[in-house]
């Protein structure tokens, strides 16, 4: 079994194959639990909705214990410069309808920014991508139609 393992910074070490890369040749899957303010990376073999289950609780039953979980993803390419940040969007949001609060987005990008900045891993001085996906987020927190910045 998987056990959860928060980092205080983007250590050097995730870039080993149990982390990196996932589903795309050059992407680190984090999880940012806003309650704890802790950032989790995503192993390789499991599911982002399986991971947080471990955190939460059985998120595919209720989806609300994922509210405060946002997902963010690196782009670290091969000479281990951080290229890309794209943060809000996962499985647990399009398949499973866990929903967030537009600005725990925007917190959790914050918070992504520090975890890469106290890092082992140079950010890129002109990222190739980056993007807050409000597309999942409740009609209710303000963002009625924002895609992403």
């Amino acid at each position: 079994m998987v056990k959860p393992r928060a980092y205080d910074h983007l250590d050097i070490t995730l870039l080993d194959p149990y982390y990196f890369p996932r589903k795309k040749p050059e992407q680190l899957c984090l999880i940012v639990d806003l309650d704890t303010e802790l950032i989790y990376p995503v192993p390789v073999e499991i599911e982002h909705i399986d991971f947080t289950s471990l955190l939460k609780g059985n998120i595919k039953k209720n989806p609300d214990l994922a509210r405060k979980v946002i997902p963010s993803n690196l782009i670290i390419d091969l000479s281990r410069t951080v290229n890309g940040i794209i943060t809000g969007v996962s499985g647990m949001e399009s398949g499973y309808k866990v929903r967030h609060i537009s600005s725990d987005i925007d917190i959790a990008h914050d918070l992504i920014y520090s975890f890469i900045t106290y890092g082992d891993l140079p950010l890129a001085k002109n990222l190739k991508e980056e993007n807050k996906i409000y597309r999942y987020c409740d009609l209710s927190s303000g963002l009625k139609g924002r895609m992403s910045v």
